[in-house]
Parts: C-alpha cells; structure tokens; sequence
C-alpha cells in the first residue's frame, strides 16, 4: 500500500499510543506517529494572536490545528499521492484496510478530501460510487465536528499547507466548512458507514486515565460572567447576529440543493471492531449502527 498513513499522539499519553497502535498491528497498517504539540510548546506571540480571551481559540484548539498541519506537511514531503490522517484515541472499523485499497486503487475516489468520521447530523448528497466493503462515499454540505480520521490527496494538501488563516476557528470547523477556506478550496464526501469514530470513555474517573479523557484539555470550570458590561453585551450581541445569519444561509442553501438530492441523515460508524461493545445506559456517545451509547474496552 502505497497510501501515506499517520497520527498524532502526545509524548505523555503512552496509553493512547498503545491504544491506537494495537489497532494497526491487528489490521496490518503501518502508521507513522507524528508527536502532538501542546499549549506550553504555543509562543506568546501565537498565543496572543490567536487566543484573546473571549474572541480566538483556546491555546490547547490552536495547538490541535498545529499538530495536524505537521501531519499534513509532513506528508506533503514523502511526495506520495495520498495520505490518510488520525488522532490516537480513534477507534477504527476493521473494513479500514480494504477501504484503503480501493481508495488507493481508484486515485481517491475523485475527491479531494475524505473523511472517514461518523456524524450525528450531516447533510449529504446521494452517494457516487461504492465501495467493494459497500461503504457509500456521499458529497456532504455540512460544518461537522471530528477529525479523528480523514484522507487527502497530495493536491489537497498543499492548499492546506498553503493556506495562511489558520487560526480564525478550530481544526474541523475550518477544514469541513463548504462555504468558506480552506474547506471550500477542496471537493469534500464522507463514507457511509464511518469507518473511525472517537473513543468515548464517559463514566470513567480521570485518574483512570481512560483512552477518551484529554490531559490537555482541563474540565471546563463555569464561568459566571455579567452581560451587562458594554464588552459583553457586544459579544453577545455579534455571536447572536453571526448564528442568525449562518441559519438563514443554511437553510437557503438546503432548499436551493434540494432537487439534487441533498438530504439531512445520520452516518453511523460500521461496528466491526472488538471494542464495539454497546452500554445503552449511557446515551449521548457515539453511534454504532444504529444504536447509540458508550463504547467501552473488550472484557477479558
């Protein structure tokens, strides 16, 4: 296989790097792992640009962005045509090795970009090829969260390389985004069914040091803030006009594609995995065919 293979992992979290790479042994993938950057690696000078409080990203969002730009640069470097992308606490559907393959086989399946992540809520286009694994690759039209696992073409990614206003919104939103850049720069299509989904370890303490919980990212401390100071108020009042004016054109833009057979629909992730083990107590994790609950480690 010929199809570049990586993904990021902090130097502190040995137990999702065994995590992930007992997945590649057992499929027979041979990934590279490209070391994570974290928020004390980020410059004051980054950190100001980017992370003013309540306007930018969060440091730990912009060292995310940065981290998977070394990924992508990195790849762009071996010079090979096709690269496939991760983060460690993916759990990854074992029809993934022959997907690549077809993948590999076909050139990319005429897209610029794949991803590979399940969706609660995406609008997609009717599919415009399938797979030998029937795995359906749709056109989507959505902003969607998670990039636990995407594909690129060499082209692809040296517009993202390229591209010079990372920074402005978190990794996923910009990536995915159809109306603005870098997103619409490429011709996106997500899989159906997903083939990666993000390892959700809900219920367990953080001592546990569970595959799902973030070291980076602290538990969020709620913030009483007054509204009535004329800085707020202006924020509030810009965050309520941009979600407004981002409905109206969403909603434009559906109706307007809708004789094209754009529908909105859940991507489920395909739950061929040993660690696929549904506990249907704890709704709001991920969706594994059809179900939806708690993904949790294989007994025995």
């Amino acid at each position: 296989m010929t199809v570049t293979l990586s993904y990021i992992n902090l130097d502190t979290r040995a137990d999702r790097r065994e995590f992930f790479e007992e997945q590649t042994r057992r499929l027979g993938l041979d990934f590279k792992r490209q070391s994570a950057i974290t928020p004390a690696d980020l410059t004051p000078d980054e950190i100001a640009r980017f992370c003013a409080a309540g306007q930018g990203i969060r440091p730990v969002e912009l060292a995310c962005i940065k981290s998977h730009l070394a990924m992508i640069e990195d790849f762009v470097s071996t010079g090979k045509a096709l690269g496939a992308f991760f983060e460690d606490d993916a759990l990854l559907s074992d029809t993934l090795p022959q997907f690549l393959e077809d993948y590999e086989d076909s050139g990319g399946f005429g897209y610029d970009l794949i991803r590979l992540d399940h969706a609660r809520r995406v609008r997609l286009f009717p599919a415009s090829q399938t797979t030998s694994t029937q795995i359906a690759i749709h056109e989507f039209r959505s902003t969607l969260t998670g990039a636990a696992g995407y594909l690129l073409t060499r082209d692809a990614a040296l517009k993202l390389a390229a591209y010079n206003g990372w920074g402005d919104r978190v990794f996923d939103h910009a990536l995915y985004d159809p109306f603005s850049r870098p997103g619409n720069l490429l011709t996106r299509a997500n899989v159906n069914p997903a083939l990666v989904v993000q390892f959700a370890s809900r219920g367990e303490s953080r001592e546990n040091s569970g595959i799902g919980l973030s070291d980076i990212d602290p538990p969020p401390v709620r913030k009483i803030v007054s509204s009535h100071k004329p800085r707020h108020r202006i924020a509030n009042t810009r965050t309520s006009i941009s979600a407004f004016a981002r409905g109206i054109r969403n909603a434009l833009d559906h109706l307007i594609l809708l004789p094209k057979g754009l529908k909105s629909t859940r991507v489920y992730f395909k739950g061929d995995s040993p660690y696929c083990q549904i506990d249907q107590k704890q709704p709001g994790g991920p969706v594994v065919e059809g179900k939806e609950g708690h993904i949790d480690k294989p007994s025995g």
